[in-house]
């Protein structure tokens, strides 16, 4: 019966049929059903069958089939990742998805039948509904039709950031809204993120900078004032020593240039030994480290206390330059502003791994103000550009500091042993 010809041939059957019936029983009966009263039993007779037959075998397959399509369009709702939501022209939700439940956290018991801006925090909440009477009353589209970053709100007060957007259906009695909303989370954390890197990329960079024009003038100035005097000062002395010179004068202004030469060459020694060590080159990282270490010491004034045991094998170039070079900034930090008494520093290559570790017993900072950009002068930088040196030989530097509780850094880098050299 679903073909409408057949529909249509049964319907005008049944009429036949209950005419006849009509008919036959009125014969019987002798009833007389002419006139007025054969019209009225005719019109009942006719309005009885085509309804039920209308309602049996058309109104409700159609209503099944209704239903159907409606389940079927929820199930692909319910299949989209985005939240959809549809609401009528006074803001009263009509449907909503399952992302949209997890995403609200409100069931469609709680939702459907109430207002939206039940999922708008404040302040736009007590303004909605102006808002939705003044496009009702101007048609001046603010939200629909566009694509928008905003903040909704969960069931349990939470707010978040979401990208909406919303088309208007008009069903001829009404107007329905379809908002497609999607939740924006992790997306505004790694913009953030981005930004907040950019920002430190741009601190280090300009460290950087800083730094080498330091490193210029410190190294001029070690030339030029301290070197330069002291060449000229064995210069002197070496003209002293020419012929006609008296014996005990010859003797003083030798001793003196002898000295001048053994300053001079401890000053380059300590150039070097800043930019290039020669032990990192020639005899390893662990040389390297002690020299380093007990040079710094000195200049800081700080007991040091050192583990730093040979490893079997170096580590890979790389390996060795980039963990010195988060030595040199780690000690630095702790020389120009941790106002330490006691420093430790160990280094320990096992078979995977090398690690270094620096820690003091200073005056510390707060580990969560390192991204503050007002700390540049405070060594912050200088702890990011260490993450940054780790991080080129894939590596990780992390940091333990609280105020006046001192700081511990620990940088370990991974060791490819295909690449391990021989000592």
């Amino acid at each position: 019966m679903l073909d409408p010809t057949g529909k249509i041939g049964f319907l005008l059957g049944a009429i036949f049929l209950v005419e006849l019936s009509v008919m036959l029983v009125t014969d019987a009966l002798k009833i007389d059903m002419t006139g007025l009263p054969g019209a009225l039993l005719d019109a009942a007779t006719l309005t009885i069958v085509v309804s039920f037959v209308v309602l049996r075998l058309m109104l409700k397959p159609l209503q099944e089939a209704l239903e159907g399509e409606h389940a079927k369009a929820q199930v692909i709702l319910d299949g989209a990742s985005d939240a959809i939501i549809t609401i009528d022209e006074r803001g009263i939700i009509q449907t909503q998805n399952r992302a949209a439940r997890h995403m609200f956290g409100v069931s469609d018991e709680d939702a459907i039948g109430r207002n939206v801006s039940m999922l708008v925090p404040p302040p736009h909440r007590e303004r909605f509904d102006q808002y939705m009477e003044n496009y009702r009353r101007t048609g001046v589209e603010k939200i629909v039709g566009t694509m928008r970053q905003l903040e909704a709100m969960r069931k349990d007060g939470s707010i978040f950031p979401i990208e909406m957007a919303v088309s208007e259906v008009n069903t001829g009695s009404q107007r329905v809204f379809t908002a497609i909303i999607r939740d924006i989370t992790e997306r505004r954390q790694a913009e953030e993120a981005r930004e907040r890197l950019m920002r430190q990329l741009e601190l280090l960079s300009e460290r950087l900078a800083t730094a080498q024009e330091e490193d210029r003038r410190k190294i001029a100035h070690e030339l030029h004032e301290e070197l330069g005097q002291e060449l000229m000062t064995l210069k002197l002395f070496i003209e002293i020593l020419g012929p006609g010179s008296k014996a005990k004068q010859a003797k003083d202004s030798r001793d003196a240039a002898l000295a001048a030469a053994v300053h001079v060459t401890k000053r380059v020694s300590e150039l070097v030994q800043d930019l290039a060590p020669p032990e990192l080159e020639y005899f390893g990282l662990d040389a390297a480290v002690r020299t380093y270490c007990e040079r710094q010491a000195a200049a800081g004034g700080w007991n040091l206390h050192i583990d730093c045991p040979k490893p079997d094998a170096r580590a890979p170039r790389p390996v060795e330059r980039a963990c010195f070079r988060v030595l040199q900034e780690g000690l630095s930090n702790v020389l120009h502003h941790a106002k330490a008494t006691e420093v430790w520093v160990y280094l320990h290559q096992g078979v995977d791994d090398l690690e270094l570790g620096i820690r003091d017993n200073g005056i510390g900072f707060d580990r969560n103000e390192l991204h503050d950009e007002k700390l540049r002068e405070s060594g912050s930088i200088g702890i990011f550009g260490m993450q940054i040196r780790a991080k080129q030989v894939a590596g990780a530097v992390n940091i333990n500091s609280s105020a006046g509780g001192g700081t511990e850094i620990t940088a370990t880098f991974p060791l490819n042993l295909e690449l391990v050299e021989p000592v």
